[in-house]
């Protein structure tokens, strides 16, 4: 056999790295062409993802913003579709759950309201806020100790939250623990002493015929806000128990002239 000479042996690299035919080099640049525009459209998928990532949060933020302006004014149905969009945009916004679980409990929506707040004790086990709401809703609808369980529970994660003790503190009112009510109830106007923390207070109390202690917290609760005739009819009733019925007849009368104002 014939040795190869480096000129023989030049040739045949060459024939062997360039294609032979057009068809085939054709076929090696549609194979690259092919190739660089998956490249492309995945890089621009990456990037349109990554913009999304960035942006969405940003539009639910704004979205939220404006479920509180319109929540503020009580335009509550723009306000639950902006909260709506929000959580669409963020489906793990903590705070458009629980302000659209408000606006629903506002437009007297209980269910939807429990739905979001409950939804949010899932995502945040730990948020107070979340089972003090959800324990109003559930004292509305007269589950007195599902009421009690879920005050609790905000109580343990935030023991700060005054509305949580007066609805554990009339919830047990409801189911005769009269102590347990107004040591919630107390500790409520620890926290806040305005007029309904009081009210709901003295209410205790008249219950437990401790009339001079209710009229008290009534006295308080009207010097916060006279125009209120249920505070005056409810003292009224007190007095007339310890048996001032003519406290009781001036009260009724103060009852029924603003009433008749309003």
């Amino acid at each position: 056999m014939k040795a190869m000479t480096p000129q023989d042996r030049a040739t045949t690299s060459i024939d062997t790295a360039v294609p032979v035919t057009a068809d085939q080099f054709r076929a090696r640049r549609r194979r690259l062409i092919l190739i660089c525009s998956g490249v492309a459209v995945a890089l621009a998928g990456l990037t349109y993802l990554s913009y999304r990532h960035l942006m969405d949060p940003i539009h639910a933020r704004e979205a939220y913003d404006d479920a509180k302006r319109l929540a503020a004014t009580t335009r509550y149905s723009q306000s639950i579709l902006a909260a709506t969009r929000a959580i669409a945009l963020n489906p793990s916004y903590a705070d458009a759950y629980f302000l659209r679980g408000q606006t629903y409990a506002e437009q007297r929506e209980l269910d939807r309201a429990e739905a979001d707040f409950t939804a949010l004790t899932k995502l945040e086990p730990r948020n107070a806020r979340a089972y003090a709401g959800r324990c109003a809703i559930r004292f509305e609808y007269r589950d007195y100790q599902g009421a009690i369980n879920d005050c609790g529970k905000a109580i343990q994660f935030d023991a700060s939250i005054p509305r949580a003790y007066n609805i554990r503190g009339i919830a047990r009112r409801a189911q005769n623990d009269l102590q347990g009510s107004l040591a919630d109830l107390s500790h409520a106007v620890e926290l806040s002493p305005d007029i309904e923390n009081l009210f709901q207070r003295a209410a205790t109390l008249r219950a437990m015929n401790d009339y001079k202690g209710a009229i008290s917290d009534f006295d308080h609760a009207a010097s916060l806000y006279q125009g209120n005739p249920e505070v005056y009819r409810a003292r009224a009733e007190a007095k007339r128990a310890m048996g001032d019925e003519k406290g009781a007849l001036e009260d009724y009368a103060l009852s029924n002239a603003i009433e008749h104002r309003q």
